[in-house]
C-alpha cells in the first residue's frame, strides 16, 4: 500500500498563480530505496510516468498519479481564483496530513483536518449490498443541547475491509466486515464510547467516557494498551450511567504516530488535553493548566473558566484545535501543548465541529483565523475539497466558497456612533447552485458531492457546477429515512441513519442482506 510523505509540500508556480503550473516534490513507497524524482510544469502535460519508484511498486504509484492529475485537469475550467485552491486541496487532501489509501476512511470526516473530503472515485454504479441494525443512540446532551450533538448518531470509521462502530448503548467498539456486514469482534470499555475511532496503521484508537484512550489491534480487536486522560480514578453518575469525572469527551485524533485527545468537561475539576506517543501509548504532553485560566465570560465578567471539551480535535500542521461544544474551540500548540487562544465567542457561536480549510479555522458558519482566533467571516462549510469549502445556506442550495483570500482590518461606527474594527476575509471566489434533488450537504467523494433529503441519498457532480445553475442527481437510493452521517470506503457508500441503520451500496449487484440487532457480541477478545 502507497503511503506519501506526511506534509508534502504541493507548490504553485507563477507571477499570477496560474493553475498550470504545479511542483510535486516527491512520492515514498515505504520502502527502503524507493526512488524519488522531483517534477514541476503545466498539470496539463504532466504524465503519470513522471512519478518514479521502486519497480516493485510502479504500477501502483502510476495509478495514483493519474488519478490526482486528472482531478487537476477536471478543476482547471474553474474561475482562475477558484482553480488554485483546488490545485492546492486536491494534492494537500491526496498526499496530506494522515494519508491514507484511497479505499479507507481512517477517522472522523476523512481527514486530521475534518474536512469530510475523500479523493476516492464513486463508481459508476451504487446498489444496495447489505443493511446492519444499531440500538438507538444515547447521547449525552438532549436535542435542544443542538450544537452538542456529536453522538446523536453512530459515527463509523474504516480501513481495509473493516468498519469500525463506537457504541454509546453498550460501551463498545466493534468491527464489522465492508463487504457483508458481518461482525468481525467487538470490544468493551467502562463507559459510553461517544466519539469516532481512528485508525493509523494496523491499529483502532478510542475515547470513552470512563476517561481512557484505548489503543487496539484492528485485526483482532486485541487491547494494546489504554491511557487515562486525566489525573483521578474518581466514577460518577453521568447520564445515569457511571463514568468518569473527567471523561474523554475530545475525540482523538491520530496523526504522523502522535495521538491526540482530552478528558474532563468542568474546568472546576480539570481539563487535561494530551499527547500520547501512538505506538507505546507513552505521554508526550499534557496540558492541565488550561482550567486555571482566569478570563472575561460571555456575560462580561472576568472569572475562572476554559474551554469544555466536547467533540472530535482536529490538527492543522502545527495546531491542535479543541471543540468548546457552546464555545469557540482552544488552540493549542502541537509540538509543546502550550495553550496559544481560546476565548468563547459571542452569542451563536461555537459548535462541535470544527474544521481546518485552507487559511481558516470552520466551526459552525463561522470563519476563525488561526493565529489569534479572531472571527473574520461567516459563511457555510460542511466539507472542504478541492472545490472549495462547499455548504447549505438554505434549501435545496450551496454555497462555494473559496477559504483563501485576504483579511484586512475594516473599521466601522456601531448604534452608538463610536469607532469598531475588526478582521475581515475576503475570499477568492464564491458561488452558488442550486440542487433539484437530495440537498443536505454531507461528504464529497473525488468530484461528486453527497447529499440526503426525504429519506434518500444523492450524489451530484460538480464538475457541472455553475454559479446560479441547479445540479441534477447523477445517482440516486431511498434509504428509508432520515441520514444522519455518510463515509465512502473499500468502494462502497455506508449510509447511518438516524434510526440506528448502516445502509451499505456497492458498485456489484448482490442478493441484499439484512443484520438484526443482536445485543450478543460474536466474539470478545
Amino acid at each position: 500500500r502507497c503511503r506519501v510523505l506526511p506534509r508534502l509540500r504541493c507548490l504553485l508556480h507563477g507571477r499570477d498563480c496560474c493553475p498550470r503550473s504545479v511542483g510535486i516534490v516527491g512520492f515514498d513507497c515505504g520502502k527502503p530505496g524507493g526512488a524519488w524524482k522531483a517534477v514541476s510544469g503545466c498539470a496539463q502535460s504532466l504524465s503519470p510516468t513522471s512519478v518514479t519508484a521502486s519497480p516493485g511498486n510502479r504500477t501502483c504509484y502510476n495509478r495514483r498519479a493519474k488519478r490526482v492529475l486528472e482531478n487537476i485537469r477536471g478543476v482547471l475550467d474553474v474561475r482562475r481564483a477558484q482553480s488554485c485552491f483546488a490545485v492546492v486541496a486536491v494534492l494537500c487532501t491526496w498526499c496530506g496530513m494522515n494519508a491514507s489509501s484511497g479505499g479507507d476512511w481512517p477517522t472522523w470526516r476523512f481527514d486530521v483536518g475534518r474536512r469530510a473530503a475523500s479523493p476516492g472515485e464513486l463508481p459508476g454504479e451504487l446498489h444496495l449490498q447489505w443493511v446492519r441494525e444499531l440500538p438507538s443512540p444515547q447521547p449525552a446532551w438532549p436535542a435542544s443541547q443542538f450544537k452538542l450533538r456529536f453522538d446523536a448518531g453512530y459515527e463509523p470509521v474504516a480501513s481495509g475491509a473493516s468498519l469500525f462502530v463506537g457504541s454509546t448503548v453498550n460501551d463498545s467498539i466493534t468491527a464489522y466486515d465492508t463487504r457483508s456486514g458481518e461482525e468481525q469482534w467487538r470490544f468493551y470499555t467502562a463507559g459510553p464510547v461517544r466519539f469516532a475511532p481512528a485508525c493509523w496503521e494496523d491499529r483502532v484508537y478510542a475515547v470513552s467516557d470512563d476517561g481512557r484512550l484505548y489503543c487496539l489491534d484492528a485485526a483482532t480487536g486485541d487491547l494494546l494498551w489504554d491511557v487515562a486522560g486525566g489525573a483521578s480514578t474518581r466514577m460518577i453518575i453521568g447520564n445515569g450511567r457511571l463514568v468518569s469525572a473527567q471523561p474523554a469527551r475530545g475525540g482523538v485524533v491520530v496523526d504522523n504516530g502522535v495521538a491526540y485527545f482530552a478528558a474532563g468537561i468542568w474546568p472546576s475539576m480539570g481539563v487535561f488535553v494530551n499527547a500520547i506517543d501512538a505506538r507505546t501509548g507513552e505521554a508526550l504532553w499534557i496540558n492541565s493548566e488550561t482550567s486555571g485560566l482566569f478570563i472575561t465570560h460571555p456575560h462580561g465578567a472576568d472569572a475562572f473558566g476554559s474551554v469544555s471539551p466536547q467533540g472530535q480535535l482536529a490538527l492543522t500542521d502545527d495546531a491542535v484545535i479543541v471543540p468548546g461544544g457552546r464555545t469557540l474551540p482552544a488552540v493549542f500548540d502541537r509540538e509543546t501543548g502550550e495553550l496559544r487562544h481560546f476565548n468563547f465567542g459571542g452569542k451563536g457561536s461555537g459548535g462541535h465541529r470544527v474544521m481546518a480549510s485552507g487559511e481558516l479555522i470552520l466551526c459552525g458558519h463561522e470563519a476563525l483565523r488561526p493565529r489569534d482566533g479572531a472571527s473574520v467571516a461567516r459563511f457555510p462549510a460542511t466539507v472542504s475539497g478541492a472545490y472549495g469549502a462547499l455548504g447549505n445556506s438554505a434549501a435545496q442550495e450551496i454555497v462555494l466558497t473559496v477559504p483563501r483570500g485576504r483579511i484586512e482590518d475594516v473599521t466601522t461606527i456601531d448604534r452608538r456612533g463610536r469607532e469598531q474594527t475588526r478582521p475581515v476575509f475576503t475570499p477568492d471566489g464564491q458561488q452558488r447552485a442550486r440542487l433539484s434533488g437530495p440537498g443536505q450537504v454531507h461528504i464529497q467523494v473525488g468530484r461528486h458531492l453527497l447529499a440526503s433529503g426525504n429519506n434518500k441519498v444523492a450524489a451530484y457532480d460538480l464538475e457541472r457546477i455553475d454559479n446560479g445553475d441547479q445540479l441534477d442527481p447523477v445517482w440516486s437510493a431511498d434509504v428509508g429515512g432520515d441520514v444522519w452521517t455518510m463515509i465512502f470506503a473499500d468502494d462502497r457508500l455506508f449510509v447511518v441513519t438516524a434510526d440506528a441503520r448502516i445502509v451499505c451500496f456497492g458498485e456489484a449487484r448482490v442478493p441484499t442482506v439484512s443484520h438484526e440487532w443482536d445485543p450478543r457480541p460474536a466474539a470478545v477478545p
